[in-house]
């Protein structure tokens, strides 16, 4: 009788021969450049969808890596404020201090582009213009265009 722990021992012995098998046959390596193209191409899209929609009122560069984009925001945007107007239009919004291991506000957003297609990524970024407030303005939002 197999106890657990055999099991166990066969099931990784299984796995471990399957990843030797695509290493060799060079299929791994094919998925990771698939995967590098749709994220640069993601990245590409999120990019320009970014400055289509806001302009220069968000400073952002292509990231040395990740999937994520960092999004300078301009002094007298009320980001808390932003948050839950963002929060209320049905979308998720990453602000700089919620990274911050201090917790230190931090003016810049945190825009994931990699399990995104541009059209959505794209319509997410219009809806969070609409509902952008800023400070100094009162309870108006921006929305460029």
């Amino acid at each position: 009788m197999f106890t657990p722990s055999d099991i166990s021992k066969v099931v990784y012995v299984v796995e471990e021969s399957g990843a030797a098998a695509l290493l060799e046959e060079g299929e791994l390596q094919r998925q990771v450049r698939r995967v590098r193209r749709v994220l640069h191409a993601r990245r590409d899209a999120a990019l320009e969808a970014v400055r289509a929609v806001f302009g220069d009122a968000l400073g952002v560069r292509p990231p040395a890596g990740g999937m994520t984009l960092w999004a300078a925001v301009p002094a007298g945007v009320d980001l808390a404020g932003w948050k839950v107007a963002a929060r209320d239009a049905g979308l998720h919004l990453r602000v700089g201090a919620e990274f911050d291991l201090e917790g230190r506000e931090t003016p810049a957003l945190r825009l994931g582009y990699g399990q995104m297609d541009a059209g959505p990524f794209r319509a997410a970024l219009t809806s969070l213009a609409r509902v952008m407030p800023l400070a100094r303005r009162g309870a108006r939002a921006y929305h460029r265009g």
